[in-house]
């Protein structure tokens, strides 16, 4: 049996060696991420104590938004469902016969909406970032929508155009950037690029707005691909596997540089 080899993507090593591309005032994107979180973390805190000692209550145990208990899915019984994919604010659920139905956070215990518009399509495999949602058909269509990744503007679903119209058999959704495997083997990538987890350089406002090969991958026979929020992988026939993208946490290990 050949032995799982797992590499580190080191693609610029002038600039990107295990760094994050820094903002434009010279802070980095990931700890004014974490500061954020930080700041709302201990803005909740905070508004627990007041909340105590003005006798209300915002205990989280009696949150109907919050569910503790297995339910079913009354809408889904005795149909086949493909495949469910999660997101920070949605569901999707594909459907045997190729619908799709989703469930946001704000339609509260409303059972899933049926999306009409996917009628046309026959859907195989979705995915979830936090705001964004992309599906792919059976004859290698990618279609998407949600939060825009430059305006943040709610778009509906709309197609996804990749160079020499390419047959896309895999997609993968990070926090705000999205990859797609194409049957010729070439891996594409687009959206958010403030960690660098599309896998190549942006200089403007750390975006892409159009699915771009990633160069340095042409030629690897590329198995599956999978994102995190802010780092992607890619896992090859031979069982290799690769990484890029913010690795502050020790989520692309620090093994071998390539």
């Amino acid at each position: 049996m050949m032995a799982s080899r797992v590499l580190l993507l080191n693609l610029d090593v002038a600039s990107f060696c295990d760094q994050q591309i820094p903002a434009p005032n010279g802070t980095s994107k990931s700890f004014l991420r974490w500061l954020m979180s930080s700041l709302s973390k201990l803005l909740h805190f905070l508004l627990r104590i007041i909340a105590s000692m003005l006798g209300l209550e915002m205990a989280s145990n009696n949150n109907p938004q919050i569910s503790r208990t297995l339910s079913e899915v009354p809408l889904f019984r005795n149909r086949k469902i493909r495949q469910i994919a999660c997101g920070l604010e949605q569901t999707v659920y594909v459907l045997g016969d190729g619908t799709v139905y989703i469930h946001n956070n704000n339609q509260g215990d409303v059972i899933p909406e049926r999306m009409s518009s996917l009628d046309t399509f026959s859907i195989v495999q979705a995915a979830c970032g936090d705001g964004h949602s992309v599906v792919l058909s059976d004859k290698g269509q990618v279609l998407s929508w949600g939060n825009d990744s430059q305006s943040l503007v709610k778009i509906k679903p709309r197609v996804i155009h990749f160079p020499s119209e390419e047959f896309i058999i895999q997609v993968s959704c990070g926090s705000r950037h999205t990859l797609a495997l194409a049957k010729s083997g070439k891996l594409f990538a687009w959206g958010d690029n403030s960690s660098f987890q599309l896998g190549f350089s942006t200089f403007s406002f750390y975006t892409c707005n159009v699915p771009t090969e990633i160069a340095c991958l042409t030629g690897l026979p590329i198995k599956q691909i999978c994102c995190g929020g802010d780092h992607s992988l890619a896992l090859t026939f031979s069982g290799a596997v690769f990484g890029w993208g913010c690795n502050e946490s020790g989520q692309l290990l620090s093994l071998i540089h390539i």
